[in-house]
């Protein structure tokens, strides 16, 4: 059915609609950045819907642009604007919010013209095809998916194991267009039992197969596993070295003898910790995201010492090094070397994807490549922190049966364990259990459920370590199998709902100029 002016609404109900805008908004501001509450991600698509359904696009879309832009810049300041001016930052925050919008609008002209509960299925299908076609594009990978605000909700999130992190956006933003058919239908005084208890009953579903993966997923063998983070960084406090990095230009040999001191200095300290997790037990010990710093010329002697330590203590090391060379067109090798207990290198892995901005303009790409070594305590694998972001290259991972993640990771204060919630959805997606330890942020372990084993806030603590019991053997997951099939699904439904609603469109104007 078209839209006609006696669609959109008068009197009582506009000044509803007015309240409804700046309600989305707050939620908004609570739906994603760094103050998340799982909560008003479902509640705020419910007010920005009824906004977008009660006002011409040309009236709700720039309004509903200033309402979430704003709460995108405040949502995000300390994360996102760490990279780029303030008046950049304002503009990002109008853009990310427009594009964020756009399912709003799909909904506004589509879900209309359907008849009957389908129509609910519109606004959800354009948030799961909006989010899939922007992993594919996008530098940031899934940032800001609906899913991550869920990750505390271990029955729902376990569908990830099934669809992805898809099947909880859609889940989650099928709950507004049902909550605003409800409050339509109310409104004309009919029922929507039907539709209610369709929704319902699929929510049921969802959250009762995660209840039942979580009761009868158990982990019979653990093993001991510690994640050390460097309590101090050297590259960061040292402008003198940071910067000829970054311009291309050979360090001073006094410079580079004073950054070899206070490197070594850290280094000693890396090592030194290790020993004590590994005489306390630990099997698995990996350091945080570049934790030792150290030139080029200087990294053999280091892996030397790490070997060393692994035949000596008989655990696994993973080192974590940000090896520099100075002069080079891209000076920066972010490495994740890992010893087996025999003190052999069982893989040098370079990080795939460095973040978007300073660290990619200096940094070596790897392969792509994930490693993985069958061990006693399962199958190991190993990324570096925003590998993980992107699913597609770490479900490789998955197919081949990995049992335990190993992720070093360096954040900053601000994202606290936001980024971490990204590597969770990973372990459930795939079915292996995850260790990442995170500089300056929050480092975590969990199982192949997600469930929470250990966690450590580098900002509360001396002692920067992170130490679990992890589970030896992972599990199998559809998803892992079959990849983004379910994503697909949604993106051809709604391509072909929008081709039928067009074709209609067409044949009834050429009707009416028939007629006329």
């Amino acid at each position: 059915m078209a839209t006609t002016k006696k669609d959109l609404p008068t009197g009582r109900d506009s000044a509803v609609l007015w309240i409804c805008l700046p309600l989305a908004g707050v939620l908004w501001f609570f739906a994603g950045g760094r103050y998340v509450v799982g909560a008003a991600a479902w509640l705020a698509p419910v007010f920005m819907l009824r906004w977008f359904r009660g006002r011409r696009a040309a009236v709700a879309f720039p309004l509903a642009v200033l309402a979430a832009g704003t709460a995108t810049f405040f949502a995000w300041r300390g994360i996102a604007d760490v990279m780029m001016p303030t008046a950049f930052y304002v503009l990002f925050s109008a853009a990310v919010a427009s594009v964020y919008l756009l399912p709003y609008l799909v909904d506004r002209f589509l879900s209309r013209r359907l008849d009957g509960f389908s129509s609910t299925l519109v606004f959800p299908a354009a948030v799961v095809t909006l989010e899939y076609l922007l992993s594919l594009v996008s530098p940031l990978g899934t940032w800001n998916a609906v899913a991550y605000t869920q990750v505390g909700n271990l029955p729902l999130i376990q569908i990830s194991s099934l669809t992805g992190i898809y099947g909880v956006s859609f889940v989650v933003a099928w709950f507004a267009a049902v909550a605003n058919r409800a409050w339509e239908e109310s409104v004309a005084g009919r029922n929507i039992g039907r539709g209610l208890a369709a929704y319902a009953a699929v929510l049921a579903a969802v959250m009762l197969f995660g209840g039942i993966r979580l009761a009868v997923t158990r982990a019979d063998d653990t093993v001991r596993v510690a994640g050390i983070v460097a309590r101090t960084f050297f590259l960061s406090e040292n402008r003198e070295v940071l910067e000829p990095l970054i311009a291309g230009e050979p360090l001073a040999e006094e410079v580079a003898a004073a950054m070899r001191e206070e490197t070594a200095a850290i280094n000693d300290d890396l090592f030194a910790r290790s020993v004590r997790e590994a005489r306390a037990g630990a099997r698995i010990i990996l350091w945080g995201e570049a934790s030792a710093q150290l030139l080029l010329d200087d990294e053999r002697a280091l892996v030397t010492r790490g070997r060393d330590l692994a035949r000596r203590e008989r655990v696994y090391l993973g080192m974590a090094l940000a090896t520099l060379e100075p002069g080079a067109d891209k000076p920066v090798a972010n490495k994740f070397v890992l010893v087996d207990p025999g003190g052999n290198v069982v893989w040098d892995y370079v990080k795939s994807i460095p973040v978007p901005g300073p660290e990619d303009a200096i940094s070596r790409r790897g392969n792509g490549v994930i490693p993985t070594v069958e061990t006693e305590y399962g199958k190991l694998a190993g990324v570096i922190c925003y590998d993980m972001d992107f699913p597609a290259m770490i479900r490789p991972a998955g197919r081949a049966g990995a049992d335990l993640m190993l992720v070093p990771a360096h954040d900053w204060y601000e994202l606290g364990d936001l980024h971490a919630d990204l590597a969770v959805f990973r372990a459930v997606e795939n079915g292996f259990s995850l260790l990442r330890p995170d500089n300056e942020a929050v480092s975590v372990a969990t199982d192949y459920l997600g469930t929470p084993l250990a966690a450590t806030d580098y900002f509360a603590t001396d002692d920067p370590v992170i130490i679990a019991d992890i589970p030896t053997a992972g599990v199998r997951t559809v998803y892992a199998g079959v990849g983004d099939v379910f994503a697909w699904l949604v993106i051809i439904y709604l391509g072909t709902t929008a081709a039928v609603i067009l074709i209609r469109g067409l044949r009834i104007r050429r009707g009416m100029n028939r007629n006329t």
